[in-house]
C-alpha cells in the first residue's frame, strides 16, 4: 500500500505545476500506478445473510478529487449496483472512503478503477455494475461504466 504522503510528495515533485505537454508520461504512469495502491479510509465489510440475489444500489454525488494537472476540484456522481454474496459495505465506512479522495490528485479513469478494485476486493460481490459521471471539464462530459458478473467465467 502506498502512503498518502508518499503519493502527494511524488505528485508535487513530478507532476504539479507542469504544463500537460511538459509532463513526463512515465511520471503520470507512476502516479496512476501509485493511485491503485493508495491507502485510503477503509471500506468495512458487514455480514450479509440474505441468501438471495437481491440487487443493491448506492448512489452519491459527494465524491470529489483534484485534477492531477490543474489541481482544481473535480466533482463526481457515482452509481454502484451489486448483488451481495457474504458481506455488504458498512455505509458510513463507504462514505468516508469516498470522502478520502477529496485532496487526491487523480484522473477520472484512475479514480474509477481504484473505487472498483477496492470495492470488489473487500465486498467480493456476485455481480457489480459501476457508473461514474464526471463533471464537465473543458466542455467534455465523461462517463465511465463497468459491469462484471463474477458467477460467469469470462475467459
Amino acid at each position: 500500500m502506498a502512503e498518502k504522503k508518499e503519493y502527494l510528495d511524488y505528485f508535487r515533485k513530478y507532476v504539479k505545476g507542469f504544463k500537460m505537454e511538459d509532463i513526463n508520461v512515465d511520471n503520470i504512469k507512476k502516479l496512476g500506478d501509485m493511485a491503485m495502491d493508495l491507502e485510503l479510509s477503509p471500506i468495512i465489510a458487514m455480514p450479509y445473510s440474505g441468501n438471495i440475489d437481491e440487487i443493491v444500489t448506492y448512489e452519491t454525488d459527494e465524491i470529489t478529487a483534484q485534477c492531477p494537472v490543474t489541481t482544481i476540484q473535480d466533482y463526481y456522481k457515482l452509481k454502484l449496483t451489486f448483488i451481495p454474496d457474504k458481506v455488504v459495505p458498512e455505509l458510513k465506512s463507504l462514505k468516508f472512503y469516498f470522502l478520502s479522495f477529496k485532496d487526491i490528485p487523480i484522473s477520472h479513469e484512475n479514480l474509477f478503477a481504484k473505487i472498483y478494485k477496492d470495492f470488489v476486493n473487500v465486498i467480493k460481490p456476485l455481480e457489480v455494475d459501476l457508473k461514474l459521471d464526471c463533471s464537465i471539464r473543458g466542455g467534455i462530459r465523461t462517463t465511465i461504466t463497468y459491469k462484471k458478473d463474477f458467477r460467469k467465467n469470462d475467459f
